[in-house]
């Protein structure tokens, strides 16, 4: 799919910056031990073999419609897979691919999870032949910290856009202090494409932030959309 909001020498910018990232990633992941992110680590107070890292994860998993089939879904920035598996569980699709830009990551996950599909590559450039999707999901990844700028941004809605059906949802789950002051701004380009049709909006409503979660990071601060094609 060639770029239809980036110029050619700002999409291989664009390319060369995530494949500085999926390098670090790659290099801070084995420094971890075995390569993996262990739940308690970063969670004590939730079970190792909860397969849920986070509490919002969810209320992501409430907002998309039970009643759909989702035949065919795509997890952008899937990590270890853990949040791609309980998708998977849920709705049980005949195919679902978890995309990850660090390509050890993507072999550790595929070792956890073997019926579930690991690719590596960042969404800007991934080619999926003529595969769209019924559900197209992006957790915490589809921001400026990631993706550097507002067009940047833009090229990966558009393309997003693209790869789903049209009666397809697309699931949005970001972080406020990651929007780098765009938020108001990414919220307008992602209208542009997608009838937000349910907005969870977390830094509004503190009943998501115990006090006895002291590692329930950034919860306070994040949203959840559920999204559809415009007619």
């Amino acid at each position: 799919m060639k770029a239809k909001i980036l110029s050619k020498e700002e999409f291989g910018e664009a390319t060369l910056k995530h494949a500085e990232w999926a390098k670090h990633r790659d290099e801070k992941a084995k420094k971890t031990q075995s390569g993996i992110l262990k739940v308690q680590q970063r969670h004590p107070y939730i079970p190792q073999d909860s397969g849920i890292i986070d509490p919002v994860y969810n209320c992501i998993l409430g907002v998309i419609p039970p009643w759909n089939k989702y035949n065919n879904i795509l997890d952008i920035g899937c990590n270890y897979g853990d949040f791609t598996n309980r998708i998977k569980e849920r709705f049980k699709p005949k195919k679902i691919i978890g995309l990850e830009l660090s390509s050890y990551i993507a072999e550790e996950a595929s070792k956890r999870y073997e019926d579930i599909e690991f690719a590596t590559g960042n969404i800007l450039s991934k080619e999926f032949g003529r595969m769209k999707f019924d559900l197209i999901m992006a957790s915490g990844v589809l921001n400026i910290q990631h993706l550097t700028n507002t067009r940047v941004y833009e090229e990966v809605i558009y393309r997003v856009s693209k790869l789903l059906k049209r009666k397809g949802y697309f699931v949005e789950q970001n972080n406020i202090n990651a929007m780098k002051g765009f938020k108001e701004e990414c919220d307008d380009i992602l209208e542009k494409y997608f009838d937000v049709s349910i907005h969870l909006d977390f830094y509004h409503n503190h009943k998501y932030t115990p006090d006895h979660m002291p590692n329930f990071h950034s919860a306070k601060h994040r949203w959840v959309k559920l999204c559809k094609l415009k007619d």
